[in-house]
């Protein structure tokens, strides 16, 4: 089969006079296997973890982050440490594909933070 894993985005902004949007469309994957979805809900500490998959290999990965009120960061494992690429805002999301070979990892801000993380093997 093909195109198992289906995904879209849509942004629009009205701000009075300013009109902008942001409409690619949806993406289609070819999932590898028909494992996917670990590691589910993962309380985040403020020290920085990597990111366990399981038996999946995620080339994508889903997040968001449950807490109202602290973010978290995110980024690849270099040297033993994180290499900071992003943060999810509280009750925000993050999507974004991942390198074969690289670990995830994340931190709490200020206390530890529950984040739903979905990679799936596309």
């Amino acid at each position: 089969m093909a195109n198992e894993i289906r995904t879209s985005l849509s942004v629009a902004i009205v701000n009075g006079n300013y009109r902008d949007d942001f409409r690619p469309g949806a993406l289609n994957y070819t999932q590898v296997t028909a494992s996917g979805g670990n590691p589910g809900s993962v309380s985040i500490g403020t020290a920085e973890e990597d990111i366990a998959f399981g038996d999946v290999t995620p080339g994508l990965v889903m997040m968001q982050n449950l807490d109202t009120t602290n973010f978290v960061k995110f980024g690849p494992k270099s040297a033993g440490s994180m290499v900071l690429c992003g943060k999810i805002s509280p009750g925000k999301i993050a999507y974004f594909e991942l390198g074969a070979a690289v670990t995830l990892r994340m931190q709490a801000d200020t206390a530890a933070c529950l984040v739903l993380i979905k990679g799936l093997s596309p």
